[in-house]
């Protein structure tokens, strides 16, 4: 792996392992020094100075929905109201 330090709080990570660029991107939610951290792919038409994000993944915790309520009908109903479910938590689907 290579760190590379860009501008405006920008970091380019290059993997040499496949299997570890897709834990890093799909394993998050990343929290770094109490800072949460966007990781995405590059693509050819990133810009530094166009730090506007358009959609994020994010972890959605539920504490105090009772366990009644866990079905794969309520989660996806919640899903569709706040964005697409990319990822389901082994513990809340079982």
């Amino acid at each position: 792996m290579q760190l590379i330090d860009l501008e405006n709080d920008y970091y380019l990570v290059h993997f040499q392992d496949e299997g570890d660029f897709n834990k890093v991107l799909v394993g998050g939610p990343w929290v770094i020094f109490c800072q949460h951290l966007v990781v995405r792919p590059w693509s050819l038409d990133f810009s530094m100075s166009d730090n506007e994000v358009d959609a994020q993944v994010v972890w959605i915790r539920l504490p105090c929905l009772s366990e009644s309520y866990y079905s794969n009908f309520l989660l996806r109903a919640i899903s569709q109201a706040i964005g697409p479910m990319v990822k389901l938590d082994v513990h809340t689907s079982s």
